[in-house]
């Protein structure tokens, strides 16, 4: 399941759809990139206005990109059970849904990130190969 959904902006469009599931409203975030890629985000505010549905003002502009994600933070101390506490079946769902989410983004980034990791290298490889063959040339030149 995708954790992240991309829009382009049309100038007038401020409630965005998504659909992938959350465990709290703070885990849903956004970003917003300018025409140029530049992270314009903090000029923008978002609210969820229902469970999947996110509004974001002032309108985004045409070309820009909008990026709605689940961002699950584990930094919140979510398994913290004392020594003879009480654990409710619904503490250990909790827990057990915020690691399936958190693996989840974990895998959407790191295939992400792979994407990227493998476009450099191929880019590379084939900057190598002119390299290579304008050695080649100058070798056969001269």
């Amino acid at each position: 399941m995708s954790t992240l959904i991309t829009y382009t902006g049309d100038g007038t469009t401020t409630d965005w759809t998504f659909s992938f599931p959350y465990l709290a409203d703070d885990y849903v975030t956004f970003t917003v990139l300018d025409a140029g890629n530049q992270d314009v985000t903090i000029n923008y505010t978002g609210e969820l206005v229902s469970t999947s549905e996110l509004r974001v003002t002032p309108a985004i502009p045409a070309d820009y990109t909008l990026t709605v994600l689940r961002d699950t933070a584990v930094q919140d101390d979510l398994f913290g059970f004392g020594a003879g506490g009480v654990m409710r079946p619904s503490d250990i769902a909790f827990a057990m849904k915020s690691v399936r989410d958190y693996s989840e983004e974990a895998r959407y980034n790191n295939a992400s990130n792979t994407s990227a990791i493998a476009a450099a290298a191929s880019a590379s490889l084939s900057a190598s190969e002119a390299d290579d063959s304008a050695a080649s040339a100058a070798a056969a030149a001269a």
